[in-house]
C-alpha cells in the first residue's frame, strides 16, 4: 500500500494546472461543476439542491460521482449533467481514465465544488484536474487544490447544510471587480 500511496502523491504533484484563478462571485457564475460521493447518507437532498439553485439562477452544471463498490445507483439524480464513474474507468492506483471523465475535467466552468465529505485519491485527483477558475472543498492535509476551504465545522453536518454553508459563503464574498 505505501508504494501505490507514493505512486499516487507523485501522480499528484505532477499535474500542471493551466487555468486561470479567478473569483466569481456566485450571482455571476455561469457554470458549476461538482464532484460528490453518492453512498454519503444524505448526499441526493445536498445534489438535489445544489442542481435547484443552479436551475433557478440559469447556470449550466455538471456533476460526476464514483461507483467504487459497484452498488445500485439511485435513477433519480441520473441525467445528462450528472455522470457516474465506475471501476472500470479506474486503473490500478483508481486514477480515472476514459473520455467521459476527460471531457468533465476539461470543459471550463466558473466554479467546482468537490461535497466529498473525506479524502478520496480518485476525488482529490478530479480536484486538482478540473478546468475551473474556482474550487471549493473540504479540507485535505497534502496537496490541497481548493482556492477556497470551508469547513464542514465541529459537529456532525449533513451534505445537504455544507451545500448551504457554500451557498452563503459564495454570495457573502464580494469580488474586487
Amino acid at each position: 500500500m505505501f508504494f501505490i500511496n507514493t505512486l499516487r502523491r507523485n501522480n499528484l504533484k505532477k499535474i500542471q494546472s493551466l487555468r486561470e484563478i479567478k473569483y466569481v462571485p456566485l450571482p455571476k457564475v455561469k457554470s458549476i461543476s461538482f464532484i460528490f460521493d453518492f453512498q454519503e447518507e444524505g448526499i441526493l437532498e445536498a445534489v438535489k439542491l445544489l442542481t435547484t439553485y443552479a436551475l433557478n439562477h440559469r447556470i449550466e452544471y455538471s456533476g460526476v460521482s464514483i461507483n467504487l463498490v459497484n452498488s445500485t445507483f439511485p435513477q433519480t439524480i441520473m441525467n445528462h449533467h450528472i455522470k457516474l464513474l465506475v471501476k472500470k474507468e479506474l486503473n490500478f492506483l483508481k486514477t480515472p481514465k476514459g473520455e467521459m471523465i476527460e471531457k468533465f475535467l476539461s470543459d471550463p466552468s466558473d466554479l467546482f465544488i468537490d461535497l466529498c465529505p473525506s479524502y478520496s485519491y480518485t476525488f482529490s485527483y478530479i480536484a486538482h484536474k478540473v478546468n475551473a477558475k474556482f474550487k471549493v472543498g473540504r479540507y485535505q492535509e497534502n496537496l490541497n487544490p481548493y482556492d477556497l476551504v470551508i469547513s464542514s465545522g465541529k459537529g456532525p453536518q449533513t451534505p445537504a447544510g455544507y451545500v448551504k454553508q457554500v451557498i452563503h459563503y459564495l454570495t457573502t464574498i464580494k469580488s474586487e471587480q
